[in-house]
């Protein structure tokens, strides 16, 4: 550690043994470049939860609100380890895409540049290496969580893992950089994990390993207010404070138990014992399933109907999800929801499949026709998920909460996967199906993110 940064510490705990007024006696004891440079040292102003714990375990998690202050502490710690360990530091520092890492981690107001700047030199970022250099001799590696392999070969003996609870391929990711760590550390082993807190798989591991691996710091917004813009922390609080998005982005809270969509209560409260006389539409949403064996996933097939009001609002009218199916049987079961439904239309995800989806519908169209004797006509509306199933489940969550979705009766395992799934875990294709859906139904074509959704 730096002789600068140990006598900010001392100073540090020397205001906090005789408190404000001891800082201007401390003074007097110092000449103006020392004053200077302590001005200008993180440790001297940091908040007490923006610095490493005393007896850290080796993995520092940050979980805490939006603008609590988390990528200027881990910059300003990633700075420290480049100072003291040298050309012995080999860092990981990894985000959800590029881009994130790009813009918050390195050219960020609070990044490793704008950081290094303050300290009074320059560090070099070198897009085509996806390396950034130290002048100490330090070198930090980019890697992505978009492709979890870049981690695989490298070895580092530091990490800075930013936002993690929102990463895809999280776990492949997580681990390829856990083998990583693999270098001696000057230091004593360490690592920075910064995540506004939601749950996924390694929010759920991390949590697991608190008493062996992991000291945690939560914190929320308000926390970092006298930094933020005038009124800013008021005006969040105005619009999201006791909601669900509230307490995660700006309490910090990890809502633990509860899955990415609704809770629970949410669910009783707004259930139905039988569905409204005002029905305008009835539609079958399917989430197929590709292989068929014991190991495949289940074909999720949910009837659904949206009523007449100004706002409407829908309801979950039956499940026929099939554990395992071929083609022709999860083809089956839908026509056959379409036909004792008299539904308008199939709402289809054909990412693994393609045309063959709406094809295999048709054929059971046409048998089910031959059996009635009358033709039956089963329009398919086929979607393309391009956005994470996070992404995607988030607005229909919302519209949970606002008690514009009724299940009408008890539905026991799409209530599971509803309220317990997190991001990381198995595809839950029951969720998959009634959130297309309802999508479709009370959203239509609107790209409605989560905020929107609480606004409308």
């Amino acid at each position: 550690m730096s002789a600068l940064r140990s006598l900010a510490l001392e100073v540090r705990a020397h205001i906090a043994q005789y408190g404000d007024d001891a800082f201007d006696d401390v003074c007097w004891q110092m000449d103006s470049q020392t004053i200077t440079a302590l001005a200008s040292c993180w440790q001297t102003y940091a908040r007490h939860n923006q610095m490493r714990p005393e007896m850290s375990k080796p993995i520092w998690l940050v979980s805490a609100g939006r603008g609590f202050g988390k990528t200027r502490l881990a910059a300003e710690e990633v700075l420290d380890v480049c100072e003291d360990w040298g050309d012995t530091a080999s860092i990981v520092i990894a985000s959800k895409t590029i881009g994130d890492v790009r813009k918050v981690m390195i050219g960020g107001e609070s990044g490793l540049l704008s950081c290094a700047e303050r300290r009074g030199y320059q560090m070099r970022y070198v897009p085509s290496h996806s390396m950034v250099y130290h002048p100490g001799g330090a070198i930090l590696y980019l890697v992505t969580s978009e492709k979890p392999d870049m981690a695989r070969g490298l070895q580092c003996n530091y990490f800075w893992l930013d936002e993690i609870s929102s990463w895809q391929n999280a776990v492949a990711t997580f681990n390829n950089i856990l083998f990583s760590w693999r270098l001696p550390c000057p230091g004593g082993k360490r690592g920075i994990i910064t995540t506004t807190p939601k749950q996924n798989a390694i929010t759920q591991f991390l949590f697991k390993k608190m008493d062996t691996q992991v000291t945690l710091t939560f914190g929320t917004t308000r926390d970092n207010d006298a930094n933020l813009d005038v009124g800013t922390v008021d005006l969040l609080e105005s619009l999201y404070k006791g909601t669900k998005l509230g307490r995660q982005e700006l309490d910090g809270e990890l809502l633990e138990g509860q899955g990415v969509c609704v809770e629970q209560d949410t669910i009783h409260m707004h259930r139905r014992t039988a569905e409204p006389a005002d029905l305008v539409r009835r539609i079958v949403s399917l989430d197929p399933c590709i292989t068929h064996g014991a190991e495949s996933d289940a074909a999720g097939i949910f009837v659904i109907g949206v009523d007449s009001q100004p706002v409407q609002e829908a309801y979950i009218l039956a499940d026929r999800t099939l554990e395992t199916a071929s083609f022709q049987q999860w083809a089956q079961a839908t026509v056959e929801a379409f036909v004792d439904f008299g539904c308008d239309c199939v709402i289809a995800e054909v990412n693994q499949g393609g045309s063959g989806i709406a094809d295999a519908i048709q054929i059971e169209a046409t048998r089910m026709s031959q059996r009635l004797g009358y033709e039956v006509v089963v329009p398919v509306n086929s979607i393309w998920a391009r956005k994470s199933k996070r992404a995607r489940a988030e607005p229909v969550g919302a519209l949970y909460e606002r008690g514009r979705i009724h299940h009408v009766g008890h539905y026991p395992a799409l209530e599971a996967e509803l309220t317990e799934w997190i991001p990381g875990m198995e595809s839950p294709n029951r969720m998959d199906a009634v959130v297309h859906g309802v999508s479709h139904l009370l959203l239509g074509d609107k790209q409605v993110g989560p905020i929107g959704a609480y606004l409308k």
